[in-house]
């Protein structure tokens, strides 16, 4: 019986977690074991997975945890890959895992999802098989509610992770699935330029009004150097349009941005305009009639609605 408490060794590579088979292995018998736990120099991180309990646990770390804790079978997937791929996720307390359809696994802290994988969406990152980005990115387009999932995409796509056209692709082989035609739909958006569900709405009512001409996410630039990139930008009457989302709060530092930027653009010899999501949803008439006298004077971009 082992007198220390030191990790098997295969810990450090795992992030500080560790299986009790690997603690027995290692030759620590059943009842040190439960000591070391008992006396909380050991602790459950999840199932049969422990850590030591000075060892700072990070998101790899419970990766890891839910890799061993899921098998040799199971893919690390969604909420979990995504963070570890960098992806700017929700909070979710569980680590979630791919399994196979006929598993009966049930780990506290451990969300399984059944769904068909192919070796090809799946890979290893950190020593942990886990999803691929773009397979990651779409399991939690279709899993998480409209507006994270958008989010989540439009991330992606913005930091060049994936190409709309790998998407497309990616969805026409998964099948049935919940949350496809969301997807779709997303996708669609994102081709037309939209990155809100905001600015999905914004285009459909400046459209619907006749008004033409701008384009969707446009860098613009001043003598400085990039302002920023922009919601909607009509070129020729130099006129910016800013939709802030239904999930737009502004701390003192994003007020702070965003008040340099706008006064850029004012310098710059642009008009800048701004609504929100209730001016979107409960004002429509008002957001035509302000982007129409905005870009007045330039007919050929504003053509009448037709009867």
């Amino acid at each position: 019986m082992r007198a220390s408490s030191t990790p098997p060794p295969q810990a450090p590579a795992q992030r500080g977690v560790f299986t009790a088979t690997q603690a027995s292995d290692a030759g620590y018998s059943s009842y040190r074991i439960r000591r070391l736990l008992r006396d909380g120099r050991w602790v459950v991180v999840m199932g049969s997975v422990y850590a030591e309990c000075t060892a700072p646990l990070s998101q790899a770390s419970l990766a890891w945890a839910g890799a061993l804790a899921a098998g040799t079978e199971s893919v690390v997937s969604h909420v979990t890959a995504a963070r570890l791929w960098g992806l700017r996720t929700p909070s979710d307390p569980e680590v979630h895992v791919i399994a196979p359809r006929d598993s009966r696994l049930q780990v506290t802290g451990l969300r399984t999802h059944r769904v068909a994988l192919a070796e090809s969406e799946m890979c290893r990152l950190d020593g942990i098989v886990i999803t691929t980005t773009i397979r990651t990115v779409l399991d939690c387009t279709l899993w998480l509610g409209e507006e994270a999932g958008r989010a989540l995409l439009v991330d992606a796509v913005q930091r060049r992770l994936l190409v709309l056209d790998d998407v497309r692709t990616a969805l026409r082989l998964m099948g049935q699935r919940h949350g496809l035609s969301r997807a779709w739909s997303i996708v669609a958006d994102l081709s037309g330029g939209a990155h809100s569900e905001a600015e999905v709405r914004a285009h459909k009512i400046l459209a619907a009004a006749g008004i033409r001409g701008w384009e969707a996410n446009v860098a613009v630039h001043d003598l400085d150097g990039l302002v920023g990139v922009v919601d909607l930008l009509f070129e020729e009457a130099k006129v910016v349009v800013e939709i802030d989302g239904r999930a737009y709060h502004s701390d003192d530092l994003a007020f702070q941005r965003d008040r340099v930027r706008q006064n850029r653009l004012v310098a710059a010899g642009y008009t800048v305009l701004r609504f929100t999501w209730d001016d979107v949803v409960n004002n429509p008439d008002r957001l035509v009639a302000l982007v129409r006298t905005a870009v007045a004077g330039t007919p050929a971009w504003v053509r009448p609605r037709r009867a």
